[in-house]
């Protein structure tokens, strides 16, 4: 596996790399992109306080939520895991801005 940092999400600049590449943002720790062989997925990768492993949470697809919208998701997750909410290895596609709205109403 690779790490990358990247300033530019654009799509050029990630077709560039290979299946296997995980690309972060340096100003949302934790924030990676995963190129994959048919899809680049946003994922968010943490330790919950007191947890001895690294868990992470789908964000969603790249080109369909771009950097921007990455971020604004990320930083939800952040609060939930800051709030000491686990959230799950695999979310089934259901982002953490939308558990967070179902568990409120």
């Amino acid at each position: 596996m690779l790490y990358i940092t990247l300033r530019n999400f654009a799509r050029p600049e990630i077709a560039k790399h290979k299946p296997g590449t995980i690309l972060t943002e340096m100003s949302s720790p934790g924030l990676r992109l995963h190129i994959g062989l048919r899809t680049e997925t946003w994922l968010y990768r943490f330790r919950s306080p007191g947890a001895a492993t690294a868990r992470r949470v789908r964000l969603g697809r790249f080109p369909n939520m771009d950097i921007v919208s990455a971020s604004a998701e990320w930083a939800k997750a952040w609060a939930l895991r800051d709030n000491g909410e686990l959230l799950s290895k695999r979310d089934g596609g259901e982002s953490a801005a939308t558990r967070q709205n179902t568990q409120s109403a």
